[in-house]
């Protein structure tokens, strides 16, 4: 992960932020795919839509279950 830029972003509470903007590789799907990442102190991850179009993403909210499975 290498420095990449700095970009600004507003939240959805209107507050406007500037982050820095890092390089990286990430396995995904069975593939490195180069990405932007931001850096937060969150405990979640998010990850970029565009890395799921295409798979089929299932999400069973009682079970607690997601999976994503490649669409070929």
């Amino acid at each position: 992960m290498v420095f990449h830029h700095v970009e600004r972003y507003e939240l959805a509470n209107g507050e406007v932020v500037v982050m820095d903007v890092f390089r990286g590789t990430i396995l995904f799907g069975g593939r490195a795919h180069v990405v932007d990442l931001i850096l937060t102190s969150s405990q979640d991850t998010l990850i970029v839509a565009s890395l799921l179009k295409s798979c089929k993403l299932t999400i069973d909210y009682p079970r607690r279950v997601v999976e994503v499975e490649r669409q070929i």
